[in-house]
C-alpha cells in the first residue's frame, strides 16, 4: 500500500505472541480491523492470526451481540448487530465456528473448549453473569483481548456488574429457537441495555479502568501496525473492576447531566440506596421546570418517583391533569402531595365547592395530601382565631370525606408561623386527617432552630409527615444550599431516621427554579445523607 504499512497475517502473529497470547490460551476478542491500517488479506487475515496464534488447543471466542427484541433469534441465522463491527460476524459464519443461543448476548466460539464455553447460554439467568461463556472465561483463567478498541468494549463489565446486581440493569423477555427449533422464551435479568426504550448502553465512565488494569500489571499494551492491543488476565481485571464497583456502584458511569444513559443509571442507584431509608423522598416539580417531560427526565437521574405538584395551575385546566397523571403513570412516577401556595383554607366564607374540586384533582393525581399554609393572620384577635379554628375543623372534616389529608405548612406571616403557633393549630384540632409540613427554612427565619427546637421536641413532632429539604440562615431571606444554612437538615434527618420516620422528605431548595439549581440542592442533599 503506498505510503502506508502493510500489516501481514504473520506480522499480527507475532505480536499477539510478543503481548504473550500463546498456544492452549483461552481468548475474548474485541476487533477492529480497521484500526491496523492496511492489513493484507482483510478480516479473514486477523481471524487466521488469532486461531493459529492459539493452535488447536486454544479458543477463542467473540461476543455477537444482536439488536433485537421482537424477532425470534436463531442462532444459525441472526446476523450480528452492525454497529460491532465485521469481524465478529465473519468469524461467526467461518465453518466449524459454534455460537451460543442466548438471544440477548450470543456469543461465538472456535478451539477446542468452545463447546464448553457456549453450553446452555440460553439457561443462563442473566446474559453476561454466572453460567455464560464470560463466567467461564474468567473461570478458566482466560484473556481478553482488545484489538484496536478501548475498555468501552469489554464484555466483562457486564459480568460483574451482574454479579454485584447493580440497580441499573435491566430485566427483559426474548424468544429464541432451541436445538429443535422450537420458540422458547428467555427471562432475562441483569440486562445491560433496553432494547424496547434503548437505554442502558453507555458507560462512560469505563474507560477509567484502563489505567488501573494497567497500575495491577493484569493488562499488556502494545502496538501491531497502527493498532493499540491489550491483553488482559480476565481474573485479574475483574478483581480490579468488582473492587472499585463494590465501593462505588456508579464508577462505570459518565458524570455529563447530559448523558441519559448514565443519569438514569445514577438514578437507579440512588433509588436502591433510598430503598434502605424509612422516610421517602419526592421533589416540587415548580422547582425544576413547567415541563412535566423535563421533571421526570430530571428527577430519574436522582432516584426519585414521587413528586408534589402545584395546585394553582391545574385548577386553570383540569384536562392537564389527566394528561399528566397519564404521563407519571406511563413512566413508573407518583404524586405525593398535591401543593397550594395560598391557603386554601382561607376565610370562614370559603368555597365549598372549591375544596371538594381540590380533593377531586388529588384523587385524580394519585396524591394522598394536600398542602397548604395556615390563613395570614389578621388584626380580628381571639375571636378571629377561634373563627378560623372551627373553619378549620370544617375544612379537615371535608378533606376526611373526600379521603384525603391536609398538611399544614408553617409559613411567616400566618397563623401557623412559629412552631409553637403551628402546634398550636394541629392540637386543637387534633385529627389524622390534617397533619404537619415543616418547612425548616422559614423556621429559620423566625428566628427559631427547626431540630432542637421542634423535630426532636414539642407539639409539632407528632403530626410531622412531611419535611422539605430547604435551607436558609439567620443573617437574611436569601435561601442556601441545603445543609449550608441554619436549618439543621443533618441533624433532623438523623434524628428522624432514628424513629423510623415514614413520611416524606421533599426536596424544594427555592434557589430560584431550573433544572442546575435543583441538581446541585440534590447533590448537597445526598451529601448529607452519605455523611450519616
Amino acid at each position: 500500500m503506498a505510503g502506508g504499512v502493510v500489516v501481514t497475517k504473520d506480522r499480527i502473529k507475532a505480536g499477539l505472541r510478543g503481548l504473550g497470547l500463546k498456544e492452549g490460551d483461552m481468548v475474548m476478542v474485541h476487533a477492529s480491523v480497521s484500526s491496523f491500517g492496511h492489513v493484507e488479506g482483510g478480516g479473514e487475515a486477523l481471524i487466521d492470526a488469532l486461531l493459529e496464534t492459539v493452535g488447536p488447543e486454544g479458543t477463542v471466542m467473540m461476543p455477537t451481540f444482536t439488536n433485537r427484541q421482537e424477532s425470534v433469534f436463531d442462532a444459525a441465522s441472526t446476523p450480528s448487530a452492525d454497529w460491532i463491527g465485521q469481524i465478529p460476524e465473519r468469524f461467526r459464519l467461518r465453518e466449524g465456528v459454534l455460537r451460543s443461543r442466548n438471544p440477548y448476548h450470543p456469543v461465538a466460539a472456535y478451539g477446542a473448549q468452545a463447546e464448553r464455553l457456549l453450553q446452555d447460554h440460553e439457561k443462563a439467568s442473566s446474559p453476561c453473569g454466572e453460567g455464560t461463556p464470560f463466567s467461564r472465561l474468567i473461570d478458566s483463567d482466560g484473556y481478553v483481548l482488545l484489538l484496536g478498541v478501548d475498555q468501552d468494549r469489554n464484555t466483562l463489565l457486564h459480568t460483574v456488574e451482574a454479579s454485584l446486581d447493580l440497580p441499573y440493569l435491566f430485566h427483559l423477555e426474548m424468544r429464541y429457537l432451541d436445538e429443535n427449533g422450537q420458540e422458547r422464551t428467555a427471562s432475562l435479568d441483569h440486562c445491560p441495555y433496553d432494547f424496547v426504550r434503548q437505554l442502558g448502553g453507555h458507560r462512560g465512565g469505563v474507560l477509567g479502568f484502563d489505567k488501573l488494569f494497567r497500575e495491577a500489571e493484569a493488562m499488556k499494551v502494545g502496538k501491531i501496525g497502527q493498532a493499540v492491543v491489550r491483553l488482559m488476565e480476565a481474573r485479574g481485571i475483574v478483581k480490579v473492576m468488582r473492587d472499585v464497583l463494590e465501593k462505588d456502584p456508579a464508577a462505570a458511569l459518565c458524570d455529563n447531566e447530559n448523558c441519559i444513559d448514565c443519569m438514569r443509571a445514577r438514578g437507579e442507584i440512588k433509588k436502591a440506596r433510598f430503598l434502605r431509608e424509612d422516610f421517602r423522598l419526592s421533589a416540587a416539580t415548580w422547582e425544576i421546570s413547567s415541563d412535566i417531560d423535563e421533571v421526570m427526565d430530571v428527577l430519574e437521574g436522582e432516584g426519585i418517583i414521587s413528586l408534589e405538584i402545584g395546585l394553582e395551575s391545574l385548577m386553570q385546566s383540569p384536562v392537564q391533569g389527566k394528561e399528566i397523571r397519564g404521563k407519571l403513570d406511563r413512566r413508573g412516577f407518583t404524586v405525593s402531595v398535591l401543593a397550594s401556595e395560598e391557603s386554601i383554607v382561607g376565610h370562614p366564607d370559603a368555597s365549598k365547592a372549591h375544596l371538594e374540586a381540590t380533593f377531586a384533582l388529588a384523587h385524580l393525581l394519585g396524591a394522598k395530601y394536600v398542602r397548604t399554609p395556615a390563613p395570614l393572620r389578621s388584626a380580628g384577635g381571639e375571636r378571629d382565631y377561634q373563627r378560623l379554628l372551627q373553619h378549620l375543623k370544617g375544612v379537615v372534616k371535608l378533606a376526611k370525606e373526600n379521603d384525603v389529608t391536609l398538611l399544614l405548612e408553617n409559613k411567616p406571616g400566618t397563623y401557623a408561623d412559629t412552631s409553637q403557633a403551628h402546634g398550636q393549630l394541629l392540637q386543637a384540632v387534633n385529627s389524622p386527617h390534617l397533619r404537619a409540613a415543616l418547612n425548616p427554612a422559614n423556621l429559620v427565619r423566625m428566628g427559631e432552630h427547626p431540630c432542637y427546637g421542634v423535630v426532636r421536641s414539642g407539639p409539632v413532632k407528632r403530626f410531622l409527615d412531611q419535611l422539605y429539604v430547604v435551607d436558609a440562615t439567620f443573617k437574611g431571606d436569601a435561601y442556601v444550599l441545603p445543609g449550608r444554612g441554619n436549618a439543621e437538615l443533618r441533624e433532623s434527618i438523623s434524628d428522624l431516621r432514628c424513629r423510623s420516620f415514614s413520611g416524606f422528605l421533599c426536596l424544594r431548595p427555592s434557589l430560584g427554579g431550573g433544572v442546575r439549581a435543583f441538581r446541585e440542592a440534590a447533590k448537597a442533599f445526598w451529601t448529607i445523607l452519605d455523611s450519616l
